[in-house]
């Protein structure tokens, strides 16, 4: 659950299965057209365009990566580094913040029930 300043939007994550390797996701939380994750240089896409409000995820190798939100070719926020270790979930947003939009990064970890 994400809450917004108007409203609260629910979105169902997929559980992280593979211990092997690291889990992305992105959440695009920053009004305006479709954002995707690129690396920070802009030349390497991550994760597709994706909707405001949404969110899409992909298991990755366990590497450090500079990233980016993009639209139109426009970088949004800030750049985050991820030192991304097997077995654990990493999330980047972009969220509308005072002076535009702003990124930040959570980290989860997988355990073992």
């Amino acid at each position: 659950i994400v809450a917004l300043a108007t409203t609260l939007v629910i979105l169902r994550d997929e559980r992280h299965v593979d211990p092997a390797r690291a889990q992305l996701y992105f959440y695009n939380m920053a009004s305006g057209a479709e954002t995707e994750l690129k690396t920070a240089n802009g030349k390497t896409g991550v994760l597709d365009r994706i909707a405001f409000g949404t969110s899409t995820q992909v298991a990755v190798n366990a590497v450090t990566v500079t990233l980016a939100a993009y639209r139109s070719g426009v970088k949004l926020g800030g750049d985050l580094e991820l030192r991304m270790t097997r077995g654990s979930s990493y999330s980047f947003f972009l969220a509308d913040g005072p002076s535009g939009p702003r990124t930040f990064a959570v980290t989860a970890s997988v355990e073992k029930e």
